[in-house]
């Protein structure tokens, strides 16, 4: 059953493997806990889970540039939310 859960579609000629082993989600958990040592965060959040898949995962990145999305946005805006001095976040553009 995990098996079924993990399958990619397809890997669209990326050279990434259509199934997602424990040991792909176990580096992109570490990428998370990363992403708050980085931030000097004592806790795990979907910021930073969101981060680590922005960063290290390459489905993802395939994934935004389909829907035409830079992964560059998502970290910009992300970061100036969690590190802007009003904590307010941007205004999205076209909104």
């Amino acid at each position: 059953m995990a098996e079924r859960l993990f399958k990619a579609t397809d890997d669209r000629g990326t050279g990434v493997s259509q199934t997602t082993s424990a040991e792909q989600w176990k580096e992109l958990f570490e990428a998370t806990e990363l992403k708050a040592k980085e931030w000097k965060h004592d806790y795990l959040g979907p910021a930073h889970l969101l981060m680590a898949f922005i960063d290290d995962d390459p489905l993802t990145k395939l994934f935004l540039n389909d829907q035409g999305i830079e992964a560059t946005e998502i970290r910009d805006m992300t970061m100036q939310i969690y590190f802007s001095p009003s904590g307010v976040a941007p205004a999205v553009p076209g909104q």
